[in-house]
């Protein structure tokens, strides 16, 4: 058990919020930290014309909100549960204290900081250098990778996402979404049905996407 999760545990309040709920919200203040015990919280903000775009998911014994240990309380971002979710939420004031105390937990914060800048900048490159159908073959790969399957024909997931949320995560417009599953399905290169997705020609969504080298076989 991580210093961080220790702190959680012993400190935290359990919390439980139902799906589609906006948790935090940005501007305003970030008043306690997150420990997800269950469920799963997408991270995003919006542009200028209204669009949700993601940066991150949060997944169960993960830690989010962590920008509020800095003395600027407002949140740059939004947080929106995807699923219900169970949390132990610790108070800002209090995690600012042990930080201080225990040199232990300010490093596991720092170190979640750091991994999350280094995967959301990963992730903010692929989407600028490939075009709207490429953001959403690109995306569809990650979530094999994320889940620990080989991207292979015949390769299922199971997605928990609404197209909304795939929209928002591709860096696309939900219609977008909804007419290249349509196309992508007809031509026989991944077919979605319900919640579970399903890759059938990986070579030429690896094409579509634009990634190096050649896909599993």
């Amino acid at each position: 058990m991580t210093a961080l999760t220790e702190l959680f545990q012993a400190h935290g309040q359990n919390s439980t919020v139902s799906a589609d709920q906006v948790v935090i919200r940005r501007g305003a203040d970030i008043v306690r930290l997150y420990y997800i015990v269950s469920g799963q919280v997408m991270l995003y903000t919006t542009s200028a014309g209204g669009r949700e775009i993601a940066f991150d998911i949060v997944r169960p014994g993960e830690v989010f909100a962590l920008t509020g240990l800095s003395s600027r309380r407002a949140a740059l971002f939004e947080a929106i549960t995807i699923t219900e979710c169970e949390f132990l939420t610790l108070d800002r004031e209090v995690a600012r204290r042990m930080v201080l105390v225990d040199p232990a937990i300010a490093l596991e914060a720092f170190d979640i900081l750091i991994d999350a800048l280094r995967r959301r900048t990963s992730l903010a490159e692929s989407l600028a250098t490939r075009d709207l159908e490429a953001r959403l073959a690109h995306w569809i790969l990650l979530q094999f990778r994320l889940a620990g399957r080989e991207p292979v024909a015949g390769a299922s997931i199971s997605v928990e996402f609404s197209q909304r949320l795939i929209a928002a995560f591709a860096g696309v417009s939900r219609e977008t979404v909804n007419r290249k599953l349509k196309d992508w399905s007809s031509r026989h290169i991944v077919h979605l049905a319900g919640r579970t997705l399903t890759l059938i020609d990986a070579a030429e969504l690896f094409r579509i996407a634009g990634d190096v080298g050649e896909p599993p076989r």
